[in-house]
């Protein structure tokens, strides 16, 4: 079985939540676009970090709470989803 871990769970930098995640024997992230967008880097940079953690990213998540959720109307969601 594979752990894996959201970067919206952990707070700090980018940098931080991976070595956290890596410090906590996770074996993947899933990257949330707002940790991802903004990192003050390259998408191969954070590429890098993952290989020197020994993680790995089995998912990259662009958008959060846009279905499911009773408060959040249809469109407004297909909307959203639809810009990003």
């Amino acid at each position: 079985m594979r752990l894996t871990l959201s970067t919206v769970c952990l707070s700090g930098t980018l940098r931080d939540k991976l070595e956290a995640a890596a410090a906590a024997r996770f074996d993947a992230i899933e990257l949330c676009e707002p940790d991802f967008i903004g990192f003050r880097g390259t998408a191969r940079e954070v590429r890098q970090i993952v290989d020197d953690l020994g993680i790995g990213i089995d998912l990259y998540q662009p958008m959060r709470d846009g279905g499911g959720a009773a408060a959040v109307p249809v469109q407004h969601a297909l909307d959203r989803a639809e810009r990003t």
